[in-house]
């Protein structure tokens, strides 16, 4: 591990990353250097890993392309290790990674318009990175870009969602249009049976009416009445 500023031999500082460890791979036009940790190094920079390889492309000045699902970091043609080491430290840290306040590594990155701004989190300093540097143009593209990706993004659940319901609603699976027959049957039975009880009861009381000064119907029948009631409810 190596120490983010600060004094270099101090073992127990607080702030670290790890070395960067690079691979010559290729020959003549096809030669090119692969940065294997780049994505460790650039989340314990806190800063996007494809940030970090463009500095090394523009320093070195050569092309370099950074593949998300892989997490390469390639650049084109043959590169010492400890050179890109040197650069990172010398050149990418102190620029966009150090607060030139405290010296601390506590800065967050800020994209507005067209400009980028830096924010120190230990003391409070805020200022803008040099607009005149290759890699301000590429960091402020580059959000653009996720900006877009992400709001497409959206815009294309939000459509599939319409879809799929619209689909849901016109094309109905046979096994719920069986179901939903059997739920109107259903109904209707009942309807019928209520009716059913209704008459009955009303032809009971025709033929036994009950007398406010005489005695009540049979058990039987009030009982009947009693059933054929509830049912009907």
């Amino acid at each position: 591990m190596i120490n983010i500023g600060g004094d270099p031999n101090d073992r127990c500082y607080r702030y670290k990353m790890p070395r960067l460890e690079a691979k010559q791979e290729g020959r003549g036009n096809g030669a090119k250097t692969r940065i294997v940790n780049c994505a460790d190094i650039a989340s314990s920079l806190h800063r996007k890993p494809s940030v970090l390889c463009k500095f090394f492309g523009i320093d070195r000045g050569c092309q370099s392309t950074w593949t998300e699902k892989e997490e390469a970091c390639i650049v084109t043609g043959h590169h010492e290790q400890k050179v890109l080491q040197d650069r990172l430290i010398e050149g990418f840290v102190p620029k966009f990674v150090l607060c030139p306040n405290c010296g601390l590594p506590e800065t967050a990155m800020k994209i507005r318009k067209d400009s980028v701004k830096y924010e120190c989190a230990s003391c409070g300093w805020s200022g803008q990175a040099d607009p005149t540097h290759k890699l301000v143009k590429f960091i402020i593209n580059d959000d653009e870009k996720d900006k877009k990706s992400s709001s497409g993004g959206k815009k294309e659940k939000k459509e599939r969602k319409k879809a799929s319901e619209e689909g849901a609603e016109g094309e109905e699976a046979p096994d719920e249009k069986k179901e939903k027959k059997e739920k109107k049957e259903k109904k209707k039975r009942r309807r019928r049976a209520k009716r059913r009880n209704r008459r009955k009861i009303r032809s009971l009381r025709k033929r036994n009416p009950t007398r406010r000064s005489g005695s009540p119907t049979s058990r039987r029948q009030l009982w009947n009445l009693v059933v054929l009631q509830r049912w009907s409810r």
